[in-house]
């Protein structure tokens, strides 16, 4: 009788584990740049022209503009804005008690 044909075993693909953010992430790089665009264009004036969100102010605004463009097709650049944006919402809020521009 003659013999079955031995098995084939092929490797398993090998998947890379990410993050949920899809990448690297937020770098201290990007928060040092993102900031300091954020604080030239309060000092320029420019953040005056958007409108003011009550409790969320100005920098709420770019924090919550930030997001959405993130979420419709704004990439990675958009979300670093925006979680930037976020926290220095945060850190101005926790600091003084409000958020001014």
């Amino acid at each position: 009788m003659p013999r079955t044909a031995p098995l084939v075993r092929r490797p398993r693909p090998q998947h890379r584990r990410r993050s949920p953010s899809g990448g690297a992430g937020v770098t201290p790089v990007k928060v040092a740049i993102t900031a300091a665009v954020i604080g030239m264009a309060e000092k320029s004036g420019v953040l005056d022209k958007l409108p003011e969100i009550p409790f969320v102010g100005r920098k709420g605004a770019i924090a919550l503009g930030a997001y959405y463009w993130a979420k419709h097709g704004g990439g990675s650049l958009a979300r670093d804005v925006c979680i930037v944006a976020a926290a220095l919402c945060g850190y101005e809020y926790g600091k003084e008690g409000s958020i001014s521009g």
